[in-house]
């Protein structure tokens, strides 16, 4: 936020940082920075005390949590004054809660999404050079490190995974747009080996996630490494026989099928 001042932002799409202009905030203690995550991630709305409390300590909320939750507001307080940021600081306390100020674009978050929905316009219009540049610049803003690593409570923790499947879908997507746009001979068979070894890596992680490995299967073989991508629909198959007593799905056979008749399977319009 600008008020007079300088820009706060802040940066959850990895270690939790924040800065006015450049410089760094000293954000305090692991609760009190998981206090300050939790009111980035709903900037401009009152987040109550008592959600706040179980945003931090789960059920196992101590005697002094109260005492303590007003102790690390007065932390970020302190950490926020003198930095030039306008008057009246962006962390607001109220009758039920407390806000903190942020602008649209202060949040990296925030900013992924907003690339996120460019990307499906420029799909749906038919750019798809368009939708993938808007795809880099999303996956740009991850940075290394987990989504809020180290910071405790249940709500650090619930962001950390959903945070780390939207930038798993986000892949997956920009996969399938580079696959398609390769009818074209638009995509590079070097982009989609590198994408192809990123995936790999998630579908270790995923071993259920059937719209994962199609997007694999496909760059795997578009990338001309047919048997990797046949070996990938193996392991597929025989995870879900062995953990779900399932089949693969319909469209994941088809990749398959295609793969084996060399043809060159099409990604969905998934994004």
């Amino acid at each position: 936020m600008k008020d007079g001042g300088r820009h706060l932002r802040v940066e959850v799409l990895g270690p939790l940082r924040a800065f006015a202009d450049d410089q760094e905030l000293s954000l305090g203690a692991p609760k009190q920075r998981a206090v300050f995550a939790a009111l980035a991630m709903a900037a401009g709305t009152v987040v109550a005390r008592g959600e706040l409390i179980d945003r931090i300590w789960g059920e196992d909320v101590p005697m002094t949590a109260a005492g303590n939750l007003h102790t690390y507001i007065s932390g970020l307080r302190r950490a926020l004054s003198g930095l030039g940021l306008g008057d009246p600081l962006p962390l607001v306390s109220g009758s039920s809660g407390y806000r903190l100020q942020l602008g649209p674009e202060a949040l990296d978050l925030n900013r992924a999404e907003q690339f996120a929905a460019t990307a499906r316009t420029a799909r749906d219009s038919g750019d798809r050079h368009g939708a993938i540049a808007a795809l880099d610049s999303a996956l740009a803003l991850w940075r290394n490190g987990r989504p809020l690593e180290t910071l405790p409570g249940p709500f650090a923790t619930e962001q950390r995974t959903r945070l780390a499947d939207m930038r798993l879908r986000l892949l997956i997507d920009r996969t399938e747009l580079m696959i398609n746009a390769g009818d074209a001979g638009d995509a590079p068979s070097a982009d989609l080996a590198a994408a192809a070894d990123e995936l790999a890596v998630h579908a270790r992680a995923h071993p259920f996630d059937e719209r994962l490995r199609s997007a694999l299967m496909m760059a795997l073989h578009r990338s001309g490494r047919t048997a990797d991508a046949l070996a990938q629909y193996q392991m597929l198959h025989r995870v879900l026989a062995n953990e779900l007593g399932i089949e693969p799905e319909a469209s994941t056979q088809a990749v398959q099928m295609a793969i084996l008749a060399q043809d060159t399977p099409r990604a969905p319009h998934s994004l």
